[in-house]
């Protein structure tokens, strides 16, 4: 799509903005943003189509929002997410003709920065309805120490179950295996699981989706059933959403190739 000149333009804290650069650009470098009137929405994908995050910010969000037609914007997030590193205050995003203006009124001087406008593709598949039995709010840094514990004992994949009506961390490691049973308040804030439930996960893909997250909260839903991919669901500061989905790791039962 070509678009002409202040196609789109918005203005918000610089904060939001480096958050959603931030969060896509660890699974996606040059997703595609779609604009529309409502808001934006970008969805990103890892290459094996194991995981997948989406973002959605409502217009409501922004101190200015004005979109000339629906479209899709692609450009580099992980350069815009170096050019907004340390900055604080508001900054204004628009495209013009084949760019992307970035403005910014710094403690010394007011400054632009432009990034090229690429070819992109945007995804539009949404998982939707999955049946999950298990629901549980944790904090981020409960579930990233989780991780940290896998790493400890050199596991590449990680458990969550439900065991005695608590939400039971697990990893099997070449040096040492731990199991965590997730404290009440300080880790899980709310729950409504099912016994006998379990998800087998990659500890890489987990890892960088919650890191994901993190940029913008420490608490979100997990959702989980037997077999199905998860859904993190992140509590956003914003009129919008910060969803991922994570597929379950199926090994091979012990004596198959």
């Amino acid at each position: 799509m070509v678009w002409g000149e202040e196609e789109v333009k918005f203005v918000c804290d610089v904060r939001l903005l480096r958050g959603l650069v931030s969060a896509i650009e660890k699974i996606n470098a040059e997703p595609t943003m779609v604009v529309e009137g409502a808001g934006i929405n970008i969805l990103a994908m890892d290459v094996s189509r194991s995981y997948m995050i989406h973002l959605g910010v409502k217009k409501e969000s922004f101190d200015y929002y004005e979109v000339g037609d629906v479209g899709e914007v692609c450009f580099s997030f992980s350069d815009v997410a170096s050019l907004l590193r340390g900055m604080g205050g508001v900054v204004t995003l628009e495209v013009v003709e084949n760019k992307v203006r970035i403005e910014h009124l710094g403690d010394y001087a007011y400054k632009t920065f432009e990034v090229p406008l690429l070819e992109g593709k945007p995804l539009d598949l949404v998982p939707s309805d999955l049946p999950h039995t298990s629901f549980c709010k944790v904090s981020v840094s409960s579930l990233l120490e989780c991780i940290r514990d896998a790493e400890r004992v050199k596991s590449e994949y990680v458990q969550f179950a439900v065991v005695d009506g608590f939400l039971v961390f697990k990893a099997q490691g070449d040096r040492a295996d731990v199991v965590s049973k997730l404290r009440s308040l300080s880790a899980v804030l709310d729950s409504d699981l099912t016994e006998g439930d379990y998800v087998l996960l990659d500890r890489d893909h987990l890892k960088l989706l919650l890191n994901s997250g993190s940029v913008f909260t420490d608490v979100v839903k997990l959702s989980f059933a037997i077999d199905v991919p998860i859904e993190l669901d992140f509590q956003v500061p914003f009129e919008g959403v910060c969803r991922a989905w994570l597929s379950p790791c199926i090994l091979p039962e012990e004596g198959e190739k």
